[in-house]
């Protein structure tokens, strides 16, 4: 037995519980700049601090990009450095629409 759920519930519930466990979700920004540090000199711990266009900075361990197709995110992740050599070289990994407009699945879930 499949179950499907719709994007605006999945939204939903995912907001409910980010609210829930204390965790933070800033809405209408629009990111500038991405840094990331080592914090306290640690080679394990990172610290990446979003730079917004209205001027606002948010530090943060977990960063996740569901920012659209002019994906700011995913430029930082691909570049880090902002070299235009290597972006020029990163061009492959630009997007393409492909007509695809839905995507769909099915699993068994257990009824509880």
């Amino acid at each position: 037995q499949s179950m499907g759920i719709r994007r605006w519930k999945y939204q939903q519930v995912l907001y409910e519980a980010c609210i829930e466990a204390g965790i933070q979700i800033h809405f209408g920004k629009r990111l500038q700049a991405v840094l990331s540090s080592n914090a306290d000199d640690s080679k394990t711990t990172t610290t990446t601090e979003l730079h917004f266009k209205d001027g606002s900075k948010v530090k943060t361990s977990l960063l996740i990009g569901a920012d659209g197709i002019n994906s700011k995110v995913r430029n930082y992740i691909l570049n880090p450095t902002g070299d235009e050599t290597t972006q020029k070289s990163l061009e492959e990994f630009m997007p393409e629409y492909t007509g695809v407009t839905c995507l769909m699945g099915c699993a068994n879930v257990p009824f509880q």
